[in-house]
């Protein structure tokens, strides 16, 4: 079975003026993204807390995962960037999300194995738009995997990175 790597480097947000003003007592709201890819194996990355510039969290965080090649040439795999606010109390406050076929950003490109730049609109619970996220991301070439496995986890080649 061939892998591919996928390299996503969340950059920020832009545009969700009013979603970042909470204020308590003691800090200022604070914001990660948390990346996931959907269709396959779960994959769960997040970047650290945002650094702010105004309204709009940077972070400026490269994450990689291991994408099964036949699953996304059959469009079966999605990115999925999720904006969530810490809270102390309560659990995570899930503010918006991106979702984005991996299918288009790989047949998008005339030479995948470019860095290439985007961005997405962010959709809130409700289904209304929330802004941007912008990201770069790219593919390398196909590897096969390594003859360790145990069964749903991907034993990725040491290798994907050098081309």
């Amino acid at each position: 079975m061939d892998y591919r790597a996928f390299k996503v480097n969340v950059t920020c947000v832009e545009g969700i003026e009013g979603v970042l003003s909470f204020v308590n007592f003691f800090h200022k709201s604070k914001v990660y993204a948390a990346v996931s890819i959907t269709g396959d194996l779960l994959a769960n990355q997040e970047t650290p807390l945002a650094k702010y510039f105004g309204e709009n969290p940077v972070w400026n965080w490269p994450m990689k995962f291991y994408l099964k090649e036949s699953k996304l040439q059959e469009n079966a795999l999605t990115l999925r960037i999720q904006l969530r606010r810490k809270r102390i109390f309560g659990g995570d406050e899930y503010i918006a999300e991106a979702l984005v076929p991996l299918k288009n950003l790989f047949d998008g490109n005339k030479n995948v194995m470019d860095e290439n730049y985007c961005s997405s609109w962010l959709l809130s619970p409700s289904g209304g738009r929330r802004g941007f996220v912008y990201f770069s991301y790219y593919f390398s070439r196909t590897y096969a995997a390594t003859a360790e496995s145990d069964g749903n986890s991907i034993v990725a080649p040491l290798s994907a990175w050098d081309c």
